[in-house]
């Protein structure tokens, strides 16, 4: 089983999750919906990276970032 809290240099969770200001990052509706207040919602949103994924589901995951492609179904 792997975490779910690598923190890639490109993602939004370092703002999302860490509340660090990013002058890129727009907070989204969903987003500002999580919490009144910067540190309700960066703790609610990091509530949702705590499981875990087994290895397999990881490497799908990164097979379709690498090739641009999504991942998912119906």
């Amino acid at each position: 089983m792997l975490c779910l809290r690598t923190i890639y240099k490109w993602s939004s969770y370092q703002a999302s999750g860490l509340g660090k200001t990013i002058k890129l990052w727009t907070p989204y509706r969903v987003y500002r919906q999580l919490g009144a207040t910067i540190t309700e919602r960066t703790h609610a949103y990091r509530e949702m990276f705590l499981g875990l994924l087994d290895e397999k589901m990881v490497h799908k995951i990164r097979q379709a970032t690498y090739q641009g492609m999504v991942l998912g179904g119906d």
